[in-house]
């Protein structure tokens, strides 16, 4: 199923919903506003995993807390439609439990996940290591698939779905082919930084949307 130009856009919650099929296995809609240059966005697609676990877990007893981690094998390119998930439940545990989610498409498998379910801890981390950058983008970070060229709504559909923000100091990385720097000059060039800012376009962002938001880089124009 895709989105056409007069269609809404399906709200992430919504879109990374798979609806059971009653024995373990589950279907879902690949669909266009959540995709990049025509192919699902590899971070909606292990939302979608993760979510589908959850629904396991919430009708299996002794299964309880959220996501802690997601470890995805991408065997092969999804494409936007419908998809089948067949889950698993690995290991129930006092600690953690494991549910393996298996995304096939046309009879092939595509992506083979493990996602471990646990309690986050409460606790403040003894160790962070953030990027010291505003919760919010500044006034003049550009909307990525409305003003830059080669990144337009065509390509980065998955602005359709999120409102995503890129500095304007990086922008021109992005809007021009990258160059081989001259020999011997490598060591003196600073490291290339992108900040980006991402949320859910009508929704508040949650712990699912936040797999997205972490996988997301934007195109490159060829």
């Amino acid at each position: 199923m895709t989105a056409s130009a007069t269609e809404q856009p399906v709200p992430f919650a919504t879109a990374s919903q798979a609806r059971s099929l009653g024995d373990g296995t589950f279907t879902a809609a690949l669909r266009s506003e959540w995709s990049i240059n025509g192919h699902p966005h590899g971070g909606f697609v292990t939302a979608l995993i993760a979510r589908t676990a959850m629904q396991v877990a919430s009708e299996h007893e002794g299964i309880n807390g959220e996501p802690v981690s997601v470890s995805a094998e991408f065997l092969r390119a999804t494409s936007l439609g419908p998809v089948l998930l067949r889950t698993d439940v690995r290991k129930v545990g006092r600690q953690t439990s494991v549910v393996a989610v298996i995304v096939e498409q046309r009879g092939r498998s595509c992506v083979e996940a493990s996602v471990v379910i646990g309690r986050v801890p409460a606790q403040r981390p003894a160790w962070v290591d953030l990027p010291v950058m505003p919760a919010e983008p500044p006034a003049n970070a550009l909307p990525l698939g409305e003003e830059m060229p080669g990144v337009g709504p065509s390509v980065f559909r998955l602005a359709q779905g999120c409102d995503v923000r890129l500095d304007s100091s990086a922008a021109a990385q992005v809007a021009r082919r990258p160059v081989r720097p001259a020999p011997g000059t490598r060591d003196r060039q600073p490291p290339p930084r992108m900040r980006l800012w991402v949320r859910p376009r009508n929704a508040e962002p949650d712990l699912y949307f936040a797999l997205l938001a972490g996988d997301l880089n934007p195109p490159m124009p060829l």
